[in-house]
């Protein structure tokens, strides 16, 4: 089973077309999640608030906002290391060939 702490950093991302008419941020961009086994704790799955705004000349239509899963930033690692020792773990390698999260925003008149 996996009984350590995980350190991630959700990273908002687009397509280049995207960028000049959309922001987005999370509101706790790294965050620690628990370890999953013999059971998923509440600090686990948290929720996350994320921002998109989108200018005035932004097209009509469905745009398609990813948050990627990053590594922390170094002092925070550096710190849960420190914390939990072998017990902490950054994200892996495993890739599914997409974002990790989606979403859609349709933007309309």
């Amino acid at each position: 089973g996996v009984r350590t702490c995980q350190g991630v950093r959700l990273v908002p991302s687009m397509a280049p077309e995207s960028k000049p008419f959309f922001s987005a941020s999370v509101d706790q961009p790294t965050r620690l999640l628990e370890p999953s086994y013999p059971q998923f704790g509440k600090a686990w799955v948290q929720r996350i608030l994320v921002t998109i705004t989108a200018n005035d000349s932004a097209p009509l239509g469905v745009h398609r906002i990813a948050l990627d899963v990053a590594f922390p930033d170094s002092k925070e690692s550096a710190d849960w290391a420190n914390r939990f020792g072998a017990y902490y773990v950054e994200p892996g390698t495993l890739s599914i060939g997409r974002p990790a999260y989606q979403l859609l925003v349709r933007v309309v008149e």
